[in-house]
């Protein structure tokens, strides 16, 4: 008997065994993109922040995070520290 794992993507299943041998190919293709940025570039992320947008990426990922962890009784230190030092400026 073989286990195949399968991981659901926008409603596509791949396998596992798939993924693992495509991911470093798609890090170092998106890295050979972020290189070519220019030094100004500044993410969604800053720009929000930066113009104090009360909803920003911060809350949507550390917030959910934060709020998954709780749930799974999971510690994310840093990330609770570094969520709460952002949402207090």
């Amino acid at each position: 008997m073989v286990l195949v794992v399968s991981v659901d993507i926008l409603g596509e299943k791949y396998p596992m065994k798939l993924l693992k041998a495509i991911i470093p190919y798609v890090v170092e293709k998106i890295l050979e993109k972020v290189r070519n940025f220019p030094f100004e570039t500044k993410t969604s992320f800053q720009r929000d922040y930066e113009k104090g947008n009360a909803k920003n990426e911060g809350d949507i990922f550390g917030g959910t995070l934060i709020r998954l962890a709780k749930e799974g009784n999971v510690s994310i230190p840093e990330i609770t520290r570094i969520y709460g030092i952002l949402s207090s400026q």
